[in-house]
């Protein structure tokens, strides 16, 4: 056992086009922000989550790249992490509402275990996932996402 680093970098955004995000019987995109949650398996420990920030979010929209639209909300560190290095990584999708509540869009998640450095690149199936691309790195010592 020992102590390892985990970053996230997502990538790309998209959903389908749809109504999901209605107000007033019209038909609006999501106005939409992220929470990304690290969950320490071995030992299990708390989640740990960062972003949920309503500032850093995406209006009108169902498709960006995060380097363009989120310059500097698209990295994601975890640093000293205890155990060995298996995890799950969630990224929560929201929209924004000014008026009303914030609704969850969904939710994808990448389950890591292994102890061999790997880059990989996590694709979730378009429809009903909502982040479709988003990287995973893992060096001795360091994870990178």
């Amino acid at each position: 056992m020992g102590d390892y680093d985990v970053s996230v970098r997502l990538l790309e955004y998209t959903r389908d086009q749809d109504c999901s995000c209605l107000a007033f019987w019209k038909c609006y995109e999501c106005d939409v922000f992220f929470q990304i949650c690290l969950q320490p398996l071995s030992p299990t420990q708390g989640q740990i989550c960062q972003g949920n920030n309503q500032d850093d979010r995406v209006d009108d929209t169902h498709h960006f790249l995060f380097a363009g639209a989120l310059r500097g909300h698209d990295i994601y560190t975890w640093r000293n992490v205890n155990g060995q290095p298996t995890f799950q990584i969630s990224v929560h999708v929201f929209d924004y509402d000014a008026f009303g509540g914030t609704d969850d869009l969904g939710v994808t998640s990448y389950t890591f275990r292994g102890n061999r450095p790997t880059v990989q690149t996590v694709t979730t199936t378009p429809g009903n996932k909502n982040l479709r691309y988003w990287t995973v790195q893992y060096s001795q010592g360091h994870i990178l996402l």
